[in-house]
C-alpha cells in the first residue's frame, strides 16, 4: 500500500517499513529499544557474576586487609609488622636492665 512521501508504508504482511526519506518506522524504533534493554540485562548479569566471583575468591579482602595488617601492628604495638607477630615486639615486653641505686655521681 503506497502512501504520501515521508510516511511509513505497510507491506502485504501488515508490517511497517522504512519510508522514502529513510526514517525508521515505529516497529524498528521498538526493536532498538528492545536491543538496548537486552544489552542492559547482559551487562548486569556479567557484573553480578564478576562480583560474586570476586567475593568467593576473596579478591577484595586481599586489597583491603593486605595494607591494613602492618598499620594495625603499628597502632596496637608501635612496630611496623603484621599485628599477629607484633605483640612480643611491643616496648613493654622488652627486658630492661636498670639500677636500683639510681645515678651515681
Amino acid at each position: 500500500m503506497k502512501t504520501e512521501r515521508g510516511q511509513a508504508s505497510i507491506n502485504q504482511r501488515g508490517q511497517a517499513s522504512i519510508n522514502q526519506r529513510g526514517q525508521a518506522s515505529i516497529n524498528q524504533r521498538g526493536q532498538a529499544s528492545m536491543e538496548a534493554v537486552l544489552l542492559v540485562i547482559i551487562v548486569t548479569i556479567v557484573a553480578v557474576k564478576i562480583s560474586s566471583l570476586a567475593k568467593s575468591e576473596g579478591l577484595m579482602r586481599n586489597v583491603v586487609e593486605g595494607p591494613w595488617a602492618p598499620i594495625r601492628g603499628m597502632i596496637e604495638d608501635g612496630v611496623w609488622v603484621r599485628y599477629q607477630i607484633s605483640k612480643p615486639l611491643h616496648p613493654n615486653h622488652l627486658i630492661r636492665h636498670q639500677s636500683k641505686k639510681g645515678d651515681s655521681t
